[in-house]
């Protein structure tokens, strides 16, 4: 959100992301109150590089592991 003008959605986004103590590079919060349902936070977001470095490392550790056969 940093890279877009400061409007009063953004403000708003940037106030709940950091209340709701979710990830700085969320791209998309949505939140869904009805009467009588719990309240629902869907926030989608880029995840850090560490978090991708890792993934990457679990993946390859798993592909070690594989043992490939014909059919």
């Amino acid at each position: 959100m940093s890279n877009k003008q400061k409007t009063s959605s953004n403000l708003l986004g940037l106030a709940l992301i950091e209340a709701l103590d979710l990830p700085k590079n969320v791209t998309k919060l949505s939140i869904c109150m009805e009467a009588g349902k719990p309240t629902t936070i869907e926030a989608t977001y880029f995840p850090e590089a560490e978090q991708v470095q890792k993934a990457g490392e679990a993946v390859q550790m798993l592909a070690g592991r594989l043992e490939l056969r014909e059919i």
